[in-house]
């Protein structure tokens, strides 16, 4: 504590005292580096914001908190539009996924101060695992991220661990211009009638791709001289096959 007076700190020995700021930031490591501790509190954060939603957060955690299904709602409105997909052609891949990102690690940070947002090196899987990726990677165990493909035949929810059952936002019409055929907040060419996130290894019987994309893949869109080129390459192999492959 700062001394009442001058006389104050002369008895007590405290010749100078400063005062600075300090700036606290938040790290973002790649998941797999994080402390069994600071994973399962991610985890942990992350469930309760599935949980909770806008309304129920706002009361609890303050004006500026949103559920998982504002995130869902605000996807779709930027890239499953009849107009144009704004958030993945051009330029947009970069630009909205890092300030969604933001959004989303501040959400987290009103539950829990202490997280923030990994990030997932997936060229690590195509060189640890290759084409058994699902069966050998720490992510897709019950107490991480849950199961993939799922078990359920019928549904291809997730049911074990965490993010068992998992569910999407039905009745979702007067909530989002843009749902599912069958109300579900999903885009529109989604025919997945399932309530629950589903995880499966095929579209329609037809395996799409058997390794994420690898080193040479990603390093082949920064070397690139034209940013042009980059976004391109971005949102092509080394982004959209990520969604193929986990359903």
């Amino acid at each position: 504590a700062r001394p009442a007076s001058a006389s104050a700190a002369a008895r007590s020995g405290i010749v100078a005292q400063p005062v600075e700021r300090v700036a606290c930031k938040s790290v973002r490591r790649e998941v797999r580096t994080l402390s069994e501790v600071d994973r399962g509190l991610l985890i942990t954060t992350m469930r309760t914001m599935y949980n909770t939603s806008t309304a129920e957060g706002n009361v609890k955690y303050g004006p500026a908190y949103r559920g998982v299904e504002w995130f869902a709602r605000a996807h779709l409105h930027g890239a499953a539009s009849r107009d144009c997909d704004h958030w993945h052609d051009g330029a947009g891949i970069v630009t909205h996924h890092v300030s969604f990102t933001l959004l989303f690690e501040q959400v987290l940070q009103l539950i829990a101060p202490s997280v923030s947002v990994p990030y997932w090196e997936y060229t690590f899987d195509t060189y640890s695992y290759g084409p058994h990726w699902a069966q050998s990677s720490e992510l897709f165990r019950p107490d991480w991220f849950g199961n993939m493909p799922a078990d359920d035949s019928l549904t291809h929810a997730i049911d074990k661990g965490t993010w068992a059952h998992l569910e999407v936002m039905s009745n979702a019409r007067n909530y989002s211009s843009i749902v599912n055929a069958y109300g579900l907040l999903r885009s529109p060419w989604n025919t997945n009638k399932s309530p629950y996130v589903g995880r499966h290894v095929s579209i329609n019987n037809h395996s799409m791709y058997e390794a994420f994309p690898s080193c040479k893949e990603s390093w082949a869109c920064f070397k690139s001289a034209n940013i042009s080129v980059m976004n391109r390459c971005l949102n092509g192999y080394t982004h959209g096959p990520v969604h193929i492959m986990l359903g």
